[in-house]
């Protein structure tokens, strides 16, 4: 198993769990191959849940009939999606996140009603990524192979479109992502100084809980 996931998968599960979203009769899509937490740590608990992957290019339309699951999984994926292609020279040169919000519409149109979407993706606002972007030196996104990280508001301004009703927090998952105390002491300290929100630094990553 990987280990820098495994934190994340024991915080996703005991999410799931708090919030009563998984049980041996419900019908699942996994988007983008979370292979490890599904075999792993999903079906171990709960071996009878009907779970199905994508295995297609999830910045275009899903090969899936409408209503059809109870749940969608979109775990640390949506950093990955690159925009779809084009010819228009605005979309060759702009990131526009045609994939991303095609993606979530897909996600939207095959859960049935009242069905669940769980987007988990990097919190780009963390005092991770500031550390990042003042010590390496290269570059400000946690990881160089995600096209584009992406904060809460453009996350909320995609859902809030799609979905009744959305939440959002903020969890420490990652087993790599640790900083020291002091770090994030002096962190905290400059932003505080100049007057600059401080909430939501700690944490570095960002779940979205979206009912359809």
């Amino acid at each position: 198993m990987n280990s820098p996931h495994h934190k994340r998968y024991h915080s996703t599960l005991d999410f799931l769990e708090s919030h009563n979203l998984i049980n041996s009769n419900i019908s699942i899509l996994d988007c983008g191959g979370g292979t490890d937490f599904i075999e792993n740590f999903l079906k171990p608990k709960y071996p009878q849940v009907s779970i199905d992957s994508t295995s297609s290019d999830l910045r275009y339309d899903l090969d899936i009939p409408s209503d059809t699951y109870d749940f969608v999984l979109c775990m640390e994926v949506i950093e990955h999606i690159k925009d779809q292609d084009s010819s228009i020279i605005h979309d060759i040169a702009t990131f526009t996140g045609s994939g991303i919000k095609n993606l979530l519409k897909e996600c939207a149109r095959v859960l049935k009603k009242d069905g669940s979407l769980l987007i988990t993706t990097p919190n780009i606002h963390s005092y991770k990524v500031f550390h990042n972007w003042l010590h390496k030196g290269d570059e400000i996104f946690n990881y160089r192979l995600h096209p584009r990280e992406l904060g809460y508001k453009y996350n909320e301004e995609i859902v809030k479109h799609l979905f009744s009703s959305y939440e959002y927090s903020f969890r420490n998952v990652w087993n790599t992502f640790d900083l020291n105390i002091e770090h994030i002491d002096f962190y905290e300290n400059i932003l505080k100084s100049n007057r600059l929100d401080t909430t939501n630094r700690k944490e570095d990553d960002l779940f979205f809980l979206c009912t359809k």
